[in-house]
């Protein structure tokens, strides 16, 4: 017997509990509050409706909604710097949402068009996925004042300068909390 479309979606929403309690930054010492995957998504939708930038802020959000449903059965997600990288962007870029059982068109081509990185609203949502999670990092204030690590955080959300003016703000705001934390006024150009 085949389920109803509301049957499938109340499955969905069941299925994807476990994001709410999955904890990011699972195995970075240096970030003692955790956050969850769902509490990371719902930063960077609240992020996304603040930032006035060119892109349709209402595609940015679902994107950003949908972008780590690909988390879903790998328990806790590992911090940048503790993570193989290309494993990471190899397994996102091979996962379809097929082990969802109920996932429409649309997710389905947002979540194409956020693994591509060709619109400008892809590039505004990993952008602003990103600063989300630096700003977990910044909080920490321990991560930040580690050399190494400091590196890693500006590094990760630098190459999104150039792409949109209201979001290059925001950016720069980021690094400025960062040079702030580290005491250092000249690392950052």
């Amino acid at each position: 017997m085949s389920k109803t479309k509301e049957q499938l979606i109340s499955s969905l929403i069941r299925q994807v509990e476990p994001l709410k309690h999955d904890l990011r930054f699972a195995n970075n010492l240096m970030v003692k509050r955790k956050d969850t995957v769902s509490s990371h998504s719902w930063r960077a939708c609240l992020l996304a409706m603040c930032v006035d930038t060119t892109a349709d802020s209402n595609k940015v959000i679902k994107m950003l909604v949908i972008h780590d449903l690909t988390e879903l059965g790998k328990g806790e997600t590992q911090a940048l710097g503790f993570r193989n990288e290309k494993s990471k962007i190899r397994d996102d870029n091979d996962d379809d949402l097929s082990k969802l059982e109920y996932v429409t068109n649309e997710m389905r081509d947002l979540w194409r068009e956020f693994k591509e990185q060709k619109t400008r609203e892809a590039i505004v949502a990993k952008a602003i996925e990103r600063l989300e999670s630096n700003w977990t990092a910044i909080e920490s204030r321990r991560a930040i004042e580690n050399p190494a690590h400091r590196q890693k955080t500006i590094d990760y959300i630098t190459g999104f300068l150039g792409n949109d003016l209201d979001l290059d703000m925001i950016i720069r705001q980021q690094l400025d909390e960062i040079r702030n934390i580290s005491g250092q006024l000249d690392f950052i150009d």
